[in-house]
């Protein structure tokens, strides 16, 4: 059923989506030409690459609890299983091109304090690292045994910047911004559910500035998270939101005019 959802929802996309040339907002054209397709750097990209890799032929059996929404069919409590890193890696790792686009939205932004809702294994929490070496970085990860591998992928790509956050979100929330004033930039991939998601929305909200920007992962992988989408784009400080079907991005500068963007990444 959710395959059939996501390959319907994928389908009325391409059909809203408008091309660079069809942007009147010269953010958002800048924003396409100089960041959604620019190149990373190849020593990033090889170096990643190959951790990459390594972690998707990673036999390690780990205990998972999974306090999210790990599959569509998943209830609402935590649920405990054992898979491999291998396994994991199939299915959590980012595609490549997003998290492409994260290193390129980060260099494009330079934030300071970059804030991660579901650390998994620590490769899109590396590439967002790398791409602000002088910023810090929190992410936050529910599951103690994946914790332990993101540490391990963090470590050996030589990243520096990173705090990672073990427990529930509901806990680590409190501790990770008890000692913050604003976040800068803000990558929500930790809860797949319509509420949860709209939830740490909201608490965000009073950290954002006018240069944050908010990144939501899987906004169409189910009916509850296309409506929280739709929640969050038309929240009344939302001023720009651009939807790439796996990826919605939410600017709030006031200088800028108000749109909903649809963009075939």
């Amino acid at each position: 059923m959710e395959k059939f959802f996501v390959f319907s929802s994928y389908i009325k996309h391409l059909f809203k989506s408008k091309s660079k040339f069809k942007v009147h907002s010269p953010f958002i054209y800048e924003l396409i030409t100089n960041v959604f397709i620019a190149e990373i750097p190849s020593s990033v990209s090889e170096k990643v690459s190959k951790t990459r890799k390594n972690l998707c032929k990673n036999d390690t059996i780990l205990k998972v609890t999974d306090f999210g929404a790990g599959s569509i069919a998943n209830s609402q409590s935590k649920k405990t299983n054992y898979k491999t890193v291998k396994a994991i890696a199939k299915s959590a790792l980012l595609k490549q091109k997003y998290a492409n686009l994260l290193y390129n939205l980060i260099q494009f932004s330079q934030p300071q304090i970059i804030v991660e809702l579901g650390t998994s294994l620590g490769m899109t929490t590396s590439m967002m690292a790398l791409a602000a070496p002088n910023s810090k970085l929190y992410s936050m990860e529910g599951c103690e045994s994946i914790a332990s591998i993101a540490k391990k992928t963090v470590e050996q790509l030589g990243v520096k910047n990173v705090s990672i956050n073990i427990g529930e979100f509901d806990s680590s929330f409190p501790e990770v911004c008890s000692t913050l004033d604003t976040v800068d930039f803000v990558f929500f991939d930790g809860n797949h559910r319509k509420k949860p998601t709209i939830d740490y929305f909201k608490r965000f909200l009073p950290y954002k500035h006018n240069d944050t920007i908010f990144v939501f992962d899987d906004i169409h992988w189910s009916k509850g998270m296309e409506e929280a989408w739709e929640y969050i784009k038309n929240h009344p400080d939302t001023v720009v939101s651009i939807d790439l079907f796996q990826m919605g991005i939410v600017f709030f500068r006031k200088e800028l005019s108000p749109q909903h963007f649809v963009y075939r990444f």
